[in-house]
């Protein structure tokens, strides 16, 4: 017998995909407004993309979903799929932060994201390499410095590693952010999270390497620094994934530690400032951390460079 209007009526509204045009805003707002990372935009859509089956598999709209179906989606995550504390945590970040979002907007009367506790996370200092370990790395990208593509990787490896920028801000790098201060220094002016400036003077290495860069830097209709290279093409700015890729090239070659990415070149930076013996809130206005105990994570010195340091005794 076929089905009555009403009751198709009624399927339709259950499975309607507006779950999805509330998470698609989300992210624009993510983008748009908070000025996140093409990076983390992602892992929150593919987050809310998880979120957003279970609640179809409940035949329930993301923003109808109660804090016991959000309890037993990570619960679920961490018992049957084995996610990790740091992946759970990640995930339960996006989900409140979109239920906030969602209430800001008075698309819902009350966040059911409010009361869900993340997982507690092993404290650890983050990864940064050793000075062996940059040595290789450096003398490698010296050695392989003789054209354009490695110029520029060598000049992009050492931005990352002596001005600690992160991959977006090193991909939106503009010929107008690198400037002269009074003192005729070069320093890079840096648009961070949230729209936060920054100044970060270029050493002597960093100087160096973006001279040879843009010796040979062919001329572009854009004003992006770093241009990416594809065959005999170089009309665009480098990507964020084609940085990735660079890292992952290097770190096969030289046998780096397996979790090498750009943004160890970060952590290298920061670790090597607090290590030396610099101001905390320096390295942190360096580093644009809005939050100083960020930074004060860059304090915990791992066993291999406290034994490296006793040794020298």
């Amino acid at each position: 017998m076929p089905r009555s209007e009403a009751a198709k009526n009624k399927e339709q509204e259950i499975h309607t995909p507006v779950t999805d045009d509330l998470v698609s805003g989300f992210l624009k707002w993510l983008e748009v407004e908070r000025n996140c990372s093409p990076a983390t935009v992602y892992q929150y859509g593919h987050d809310l993309a998880m979120l957003s089956a279970h609640a179809r598999g409940l035949k329930k709209k993301i923003e109808a979903l109660t804090y016991q179906d959000l309890f037993n989606f990570l619960r679920s995550l961490r018992e049957r799929r084995k996610y990790q504390a740091r992946s759970l945590a990640r995930k339960a970040a996006a989900i409140k932060s979109f239920y906030k979002w969602l209430l800001r907007g008075k698309l819902i009367e009350h966040s059911p994201a409010e009361a869900i506790e993340s997982p507690k996370l092993p404290k650890r200092a983050p990864a940064a390499l050793n000075q062996e370990e940059q040595e290789r790395l450096f003398a490698q990208l010296q050695a392989n410095a003789y054209n354009l593509r490695g110029k520029r990787d060598n000049c992009i490896l050492h931005f990352l590693f002596h001005l600690g920028l992160r991959v977006s801000e090193l991909t939106s790098l503009k010929f107008e952010n690198i400037r002269k201060d009074d003192e005729g220094g070069r320093y890079a002016q840096i648009i961070g999270k949230g729209d936060k400036e920054r100044r970060v003077p270029l050493n002597d290495k960093a100087e160096k390497a973006l001279d040879a860069y843009l010796s040979v830097r062919p001329e572009t209709p854009h004003p992006y620094l770093f241009i990416a290279l594809r065959g005999t093409k170089s009309q665009s700015k480098i990507s964020p994934r084609s940085v990735q890729k660079l890292a992952v090239k290097y770190r096969k070659t030289l046998n780096l530690p397996l979790r090498f990415t750009p943004h160890k070149g970060r952590h290298t930076f920061l670790s090597r400032l607090v290590q030396n013996g610099v101001d905390i809130s320096i390295a942190a206005k360096l580093a644009g951390h809005a939050n100083l105990q960020t930074t004060m994570g860059y304090l915990t010195l791992r066993n291999q460079d406290m034994k490296s340091a006793v040794g020298k005794l």
